[in-house]
Parts: C-alpha cells; structure tokens; sequence
C-alpha cells in the first residue's frame, strides 16, 4: 500500500522531496556536502555545524568546514567531513 504520499506523489508526478520540503542531501566523497530545503544555520564553527531541517536537523562535523554558498533553498559545505547526523524531533511522526 502506497498511502496518502505515493498517491500525491504519483498524481503530481513530482520528487517527494519538494512535495513535503523535505532535505535533500547529496554528498560528494567526504568533501563537499549540498543541503537543499533546509531552514536555518542553528551553528556554525570549523569543526561543526548545525542547520535545521524539516523536522530535525543535521549536525555535519570534520575539519576546516566552510560555507562556500548560503542560498534560500540551498546550503553547500566544503571542508573534510567525518560525521553526518539527522536528528528528528521527538515530537514529529
């Protein structure tokens, strides 16, 4: 059974995850990371940083981070990275 999502999904014939807002990641190697649907910086430092998503966030960790851009929808972070975390909120289902 597809439920409620596949049906729209289907219907609109769209990515789910512009259908929902949910984070799209895509990684490339351990060097750069594209953070699209995101809502905000929570945190930023050279060894770590915090952006808040649809329902959580995702903590990225490693060494010399940098933002090399900063768009509505998009973050990209370059840098060597050693940990991709998503966390969700509790609350959320």
């Amino acid at each position: 059974m597809r439920g409620w999502r596949g049906f729209f999904n289907s219907m609109l014939d769209m990515p789910e995850e512009m259908v929902f807002n949910l984070p799209r990641l895509t990684m490339v190697g351990n060097r750069h990371l594209i953070v699209e649907n995101y809502l905000c910086i929570l945190a930023f430092e050279l060894v770590g940083l915090r952006i808040a998503v649809k329902g959580g966030s995702l903590t990225i960790q490693g060494d010399d981070l940098t933002l090399l851009s900063i768009g509505r929808e998009e973050v990209v972070v370059a840098g060597k990275i050693t940990i991709l975390r998503y966390e969700t909120d509790n609350h959320e289902k």
